[in-house]
């Protein structure tokens, strides 16, 4: 695998913000909406996209960094993840460098 398509993260954040009232207040505000790495920022830190058990695609340990199947095992910080490749080797990584793993025969 080499494409995964984009980080649904920024998508999620995005429609939470259009919903949520607090966050609509402040992009309601003179300064105008906050950027989408902020947005984000405060999104996960209330949100968690990838539960411990999910199957996900992953950027894996080689030096190219393909996408690999891997099972999010925990999440030790607000835009960390524990992440197992089905040979049993772990990493951490960040939104950025998860994706959903697509339906079966997509």
């Amino acid at each position: 695998m080499t494409d995964n398509g984009p980080d649904p993260v920024d998508a999620l954040a995005q429609a939470w913000g259009a919903l949520d009232p607090l966050q609509r207040y402040v992009d309601a505000a003179p300064d105008g909406p906050m950027p989408v790495d902020e947005l984000v920022r405060e999104y996960l830190d209330s949100h968690d996209p990838y539960p411990a058990g999910t199957r996900v695609s992953t950027r894996g340990l080689g030096a190219a960094a393909e996408w690999e199947p891997a099972t999010i095992l925990d999440r030790p910080g607000s835009d960390e993840w524990t992440v197992e490749f089905d040979d049993g080797a772990t990493a951490w990584r960040d939104h950025t460098e998860i994706r959903p793993n697509p339906a079966p025969g997509t």
